[in-house]
């Protein structure tokens, strides 16, 4: 795209993943596969979003100095 940027960026967290435009897959130093999502991973992304919610109701709680007792939930 003329005058047009590109991020790239590498993560291992499936939430950043799931939610980018493109995934691609590297192996070995070497582009494997390029991912265009297209809508059949929108389950795995909704629960991708549930567990961080979870974990940062957690982060909150362990930050306030509070015992993590019982399940947090989301």
């Amino acid at each position: 795209m003329p005058g047009g940027k590109a991020v790239v960026f590498v993560t291992h967290d499936p939430l950043v993943s799931l939610l980018s435009a493109r995934r691609i897959v590297m192996r070995d130093g070497a582009v494997e596969r390029v991912i265009e999502p297209d809508g059949r991973e929108d389950a795995a992304l909704r629960e991708a979003r549930r567990l961080d919610e979870t974990l940062r109701k957690m982060r909150e709680e362990i930050r306030a100095g509070n015992l993590i007792t019982e399940p947090v939930g989301a």
